[in-house]
C-alpha cells in the first residue's frame, strides 16, 4: 500500500501544471524516496523532467549509480594507512666535521620519512635492519622499535636504531598531517636556540680563536661550543704539572679530556691560559 501511494504521488507531480508551483514545492522533500520507488516500478527518469522546469534540480533526479560514483571519486585515497608498507630504505651521507648519514624510508604510497643515524655514525648501523623493515607498516612504530633495538648497541652503534625510529615518526606525521612532536606529547616552546659546534683553530692563540668566533657570527649563530686542544696547554709554559705517562697509546688518549688520565695535570697557569682564550672569544 505504501509503495502504491508513493507511485501515485510521483505521478501527481508529473501531471501537475505550471500553476501548481506551491504543490510542487510541498512535494520536493519526499523526492529521494519517490525517485527510488519510481525506478523500482519501471518509471522512466524522463517522465519526471517537468519537475525541474523552474531550475530546481532535486537529488532525486540523479541516477543512483552516478551518485555513488561521485561519492567514491570524492574520497581522498592518497594515503591508505592500513595498506601502507615500507618498500625501501636509502641513505645519503652529509659530510661536515663528521659524516652524518641521513635515512629515507620509502613506502608503497609515495609518502616517506627522514631520520639521522647521528654524528660520526655509519650507514651500516642502519642498513643492517633493512631486511627487517621491508614489508612492515611504518605506523607500527613501537613494535618495529622493540624488534630492532636489541641489535643496536651502545653509543654510536645505536645510531641506526635511533635514526630509524626518527624516520618512522616523521613518516607517521606526514601520513596524518601533524608534526611528529605532536604525536609524542606536544611542544614546550615555540623556538629553540641552537649552538654551533666549533673546532679549535690551527692558531692556538687569542687571535686564532677570535677569527673562528667571527666566522660563526657571520652565520647568524650567537651561541657556540668550541674545543680546547691539549696542544694549547703543551705550548703554555707551566701549563701542565707532573710527568706524562710514557708509552701511552695516542689513539686512546684522544678520547679523553685534556689533562685527564694518568700523568700530567693542568696547572693554574694552564687554566688561566684557557680563561684568557675564552675572554678573547667573548670580546670578538
Amino acid at each position: 500500500m505504501c509503495n502504491r501511494l508513493q507511485v501515485g504521488m510521483a505521478a501527481a507531480l508529473v501531471q501537475s501544471g505550471p500553476g501548481q508551483d506551491q504543490h510542487r514545492q510541498d512535494f520536493m522533500a519526499p523526492m529521494p524516496i519517490l525517485h527510488f520507488t519510481a525506478q523500482k516500478f519501471g518509471l522512466r527518469y524522463g517522465a519526471a523532467t517537468s519537475i525541474t522546469d523552474q531550475g530546481r534540480t532535486p537529488m532525486a533526479m540523479t541516477a543512483p549509480s552516478t551518485a555513488g560514483e561521485h561519492v567514491e571519486n570524492a574520497v581522498n585515497t592518497h594515503s591508505n594507512p592500513s595498506e601502507l608498507r615500507i618498500t625501501d630504505m636509502r641513505l645519503a651521507v652529509v659530510l661536515g666535521n663528521l659524516p652524518y648519514p641521513i635515512i629515507k624510508l620509502e613506502t608503497n604510497q609515495g609518502v616517506y620519512g627522514l631520520g639521522e643515524v647521528r654524528d660520526g655514525g655509519h650507514v651500516e648501523n642502519a642498513l643492517q635492519f633493512k631486511h627487517m623493515l621491508l614489508g612492515q607498516n611504518p605506523l607500527d612504530v613501537d613494535m618495529i622499535f622493540r624488534r630492532i633495538k636489541r641489535f643496536g648497541g651502545p653509543g654510536r652503534e645505536g645510531g641506526g636504531v635511533s635514526g630509524i625510529e626518527i624516520a618512522l615518526w616523521d613518516l607517521v606525521g606526514r601520513v596524518y598531517g601533524v608534526p611528529c612532536y605532536q604525536l609524542l606529547g606536544g611542544k614546550y616552546r615555540e623556538r629553540v636556540r641552537i649552538y654551533g659546534d666549533t673546532p679549535a683553530p690551527q692558531r692556538l692563540d687569542a687571535e686564532g680563536y677570535g677569527e673562528v668566533v667571527k666566522s660563526r657570527l657571520d652565520l647568524g649563530l650567537t651561541f657556540i661550543k668550541f674545543d680546547v686542544k691539549p696542544a694549547l696547554f703543551e705550548a703554555t709554559e707551566g701549563g701542565y704539572a707532573g710527568t706524562k705517562t710514557r708509552y701511552e697509546n695516542e689513539f686512546y688518549k684522544r678520547w679523553r679530556a685534556p689533562g685527564s688520565g694518568p700523568g700530567a695535570r693542568l696547572t693554574d697557569r694552564g687554566i688561566a691560559r684557557a680563561a684568557e682564550i675564552v675572554g678573547a672569544m667573548r670580546e670578538a
